[in-house]
């Protein structure tokens, strides 16, 4: 069992429909905290800066 299920939807037109198994939901965590890593060490500081200002903000106003 992978993380991602492939499920064709149908044939004409063919059409398929992708969703997350139990391991993939179980690594939304994982991915949520390397997005966090990401935005603090991967972009230029000034735009990290401005991102985690813009986090705190939120909901303030």
């Amino acid at each position: 069992m992978g993380i991602v299920e492939r499920r064709i939807v149908s044939y004409q037109p063919f059409r398929v429909q992708y969703a997350l198994t139990q391991k993939g939901e179980e690594l939304k965590p994982v991915l949520e905290e390397l997005r966090k890593w990401g935005e603090k060490w991967a972009l230029p500081n000034n735009q990290s800066e401005n991102k985690s200002k813009e986090s705190e903000n939120e909901g303030k106003e």
